[in-house]
């Protein structure tokens, strides 16, 4: 509703007198009308003009604003907020805003939005309605991750018809470490087997904050041929803190076994808020630098120089017969393939030969050597044939060097019977040694065990002199040289006898053309893929066991990889 408005004027005309107006009658009603009086002054100088001069005593005129007309007004307390520096492991800061209805109608606040969540967030306004002259208020919390400056807005919506939308911009640096892995994938290329090659990995802060690593751990494929380095000399044991800008250089390395594919990955557990755990993957291949064939044909040796160690204790009579009566079945093997042999005796209590050097040349070969092994009874009953083969093949015995026996391009084959253990003060492997020391190739030396069963020894039944003791110490040593073992008690002395001599001039050695890598050598024997053989690295040589020994004319194949020349990579040559 409308008001009427009394407007009263007071004219200077020389009277006193109010003249009052009255509204026309085309004008709205009024609801109320309120006169206020006063008495004039007048100013009585020459120039001045009537002055209105207001009665301290009677009130102003109270004017009301139409319903229709009234409006909200928002007013908020803050355009901009700067949470400054924060700590986003430890930290957050919170400012309060004042929401104000400066308006005359009640002021609805619709919604406060915040952009950038979860970095930052909002509590709700405490009155969402507010009458005019009331508050209300909100708090924004800044919550950083990680070392960055976070720039949003708070959008207030509300029912004032200015301003629907105020804007208060809202910014925050974040401070945090930040860890820093270069690079985070790496090819290490293609390395030779048998070589190696090193990478540096760089862990680094680029935050402004310690960055502190607990732990690295390094998770390789199988066979393990990645290879993890911290370099503790340089970097000290974990954990290492990293100021700002600084880094600690780690190292990554291949050596491959093989031609398989290799890969890991790096893990760095730090207190980075926002990458915990920073992981790094390197790839890699190895190869080898070239393979080799080695075939051969197997032969035999062509020249053998043959020791017989006879024991002469009181015991022996029958073996010694024994072995007299199967001599030939043992040395027409040697005859049949043409074997350049010498043959000599002694016994187990004396070194020196009991009689002239047997060739393929002697007369009546089979009598004479008859002749020197059926060596008596009456021996030591201490017998020690490692011992006195020692002696015959050391300096000055009738089988060492420079004597008429011992050949540099013959193969030496020792043969121990006896029915008793051998009592000789060495070791085994003291013994081995000598032997092999003979030759330049310990393929070309091999001890032979005709002796009583292991580990109780054995007899038969023909005769109470029969019975052989475990064959201790002469077993032994055949076996580390690649020899042998017949059983003293053997019902067939003669099969047995051709199948040592087989043993002993067939090749088990095979000296291959170029180093290999062990692990890649195969080999075949007539196109079979073979076993019971073995590397030796000394010799450079395949050697097979004394039951896989191939036979005569038999093909042996054995392929391998080859390591390569690292010192001639590293000088910038090629395969």
């Amino acid at each position: 509703m409308h008001r009427l408005f009394l407007l009263y004027i007071v004219i200077a005309t020389g009277c006193s007198d109010y003249k009052i107006s009255s509204i026309a009658d085309d004008e709205a009603p009024a609801t109320s009308i309120h006169v206020d009086s006063a008495s004039p002054v007048f100013d009585t100088g020459a120039d001045s003009e009537f002055t209105y001069v207001e009665d301290p005593d009677i009130e102003e005129p109270v004017i009301e604003v139409p319903e229709d007309d009234k409006e909200p007004d928002i007013e908020v307390s803050l355009s901009y907020i700067d949470f400054g520096k924060v700590n986003a492991i430890s930290e957050t800061e919170t400012r309060s805003v004042t929401v104000k209805n400066i308006g005359d109608a009640d002021l609805d606040i619709s919604d406060i939005i915040v952009t950038g969540a979860p970095i930052y967030s909002l509590t709700p306004i405490t009155d969402s309605l507010l009458v005019p002259g009331q508050t209300g208020k909100f708090t924004v919390t800044y919550d950083p991750e990680t070392y960055e400056t976070n720039s949003e807005i708070v959008s207030i919506s509300s029912n004032d018809p200015d301003e629907p939308v105020v804007y208060v911009s809202i910014t925050g640096d974040g401070s945090a470490p930040i860890i820093y892995v270069d690079p985070d994938y790496l090819d290490l290329g293609t390395t030779f087997v048998g070589c190696d090659n090193e990478t540096p990995i760089e862990i680094s802060n680029i935050g402004d904050v310690d960055l502190i690593i607990s732990d690295i751990n390094y998770f390789v494929s199988y066979p393990a041929d990645m290879l993890l380095s911290i370099d503790e000399p340089v970097n000290g044991p974990l954990p290492w803190t990293i100021p700002p800008l600084g880094l600690k250089s780690i190292i990554v390395g291949h050596e491959p076994l093989d031609e398989i594919d290799d890969f890991g990955f790096l893990e760095v557990q730090s207190n980075d808020p926002i990458e915990p755990i920073a992981r790094a993957d390197q790839d890699a291949s190895g190869a080898f630098a070239s393979s080799v064939t080695d075939e051969f044909e197997q032969e035999g040796i062509t020249t053998a120089d043959i020791l017989f160690v006879i024991d002469n204790s009181g015991s022996m009579g029958i073996w010694q017969t024994a072995l007299t009566d199967n001599f030939n079945s043992f040395i027409s093997v040697f005859s049949v393939t043409g074997v350049d042999y010498q043959i000599a005796v002694i016994t187990t209590d004396d070194a020196m030969f009991r009689g002239p050097i047997l060739t393929d040349t002697t007369p009546d070969l089979e009598t004479e050597f008859t002749d020197q092994a059926i060596a008596g009874t009456y021996g030591s009953a201490m017998e020690k044939g490692l011992q006195h083969a020692e002696e015959a093949t050391s300096p000055g015995g009738d089988a060492s060097h420079g004597s008429v026996f011992l050949r540099a391009d013959a193969k030496l084959i020792i043969i121990f019977v006896s029915d008793e253990k051998d009592w000789s003060s060495k070791t085994d492997a003291e013994y081995v040694s000598h032997f092999n020391s003979l030759k330049t190739s310990e393929s070309m030396i091999v001890t032979h065990a005709v002796v009583g069963d292991a580990p109780s020894g054995c007899s038969l039944s023909t005769s109470s002199w029969t019975n052989a003791d475990y064959g201790e110490g002469y077993i032994e040593v055949s076996a580390l040289t690649g020899g042998e073992f017949v059983s003293i008690c053997s019902s067939d002395w003669g099969v047995d006898l051709e199948s040592l001599a087989h043993d002993s001039i067939l090749d088990s050695s095979f000296e291959l053309s170029d180093v290999p890598f062990e692990e890649s050598i195969t080999v075949e024997v007539d196109g079979v893929a073979a076993t019971g053989w073995s590397y030796n690295i000394t010799e450079n040589s395949i050697i097979f066991d004394t039951s896989h020994i191939p036979p005569t004319e038999a093909t042996i194949e054995i392929n391998y990889s080859i390591i390569a020349d690292c010192d001639e990579l590293d000088s910038g040559e090629t395969f």
